[in-house]
């Protein structure tokens, strides 16, 4: 089976929307209806978020990861709790 060919931009855009739709969906509710009065406006900006978010939860824990290792570095240690 062959595969469709499309231009280099579309394809990388179709791939961020497809890896981010989970969030899209979680997130257009809010957006979108602030921006009832702009429907393709309110669309672009629930993409917007949506994505953002992606991003964001997909890069903190490799974010907390490294901050961690830093802190170690410099000789900081984990607060511990005393019980």
């Amino acid at each position: 089976m062959s595969g469709v060919r499309v231009p280099l931009v579309a394809s990388r855009v179709a791939v961020v929307l497809a890896s981010a739709s989970l969030y899209i969906y979680l997130t257009h509710w809010q957006v979108f209806r602030v921006m009832t009065d702009y429907p393709l406006l309110g669309v672009m900006s629930s993409l917007a978020v949506g994505v953002g978010y992606w991003q964001i939860v997909t890069r903190a824990p490799g974010a907390v990861r490294v901050a961690r290792r830093k802190l170690g570095a410099a000789g900081f240690e984990p607060a511990t709790s005393r019980a």
